[in-house]
């Protein structure tokens, strides 16, 4: 993958991600994660 094109089945492309990402799972989870970092946030969801 090259430039900007992004993935399909995620909508993210190289250099959309930070060094680190966490990927809770079930996204019922997602808030929950989110409460215990500060500075969390949703990239994708689908």
């Amino acid at each position: 993958m090259s430039g900007s094109k992004k993935m399909y089945h995620v909508g993210l492309g190289v250099g959309d991600l930070p060094g680190f990402v966490l990927l809770p799972g079930d996204p019922g989870r997602v808030d929950l994660v989110l409460g215990f970092l500060d500075r969390g946030r949703v990239l994708c969801f689908k």
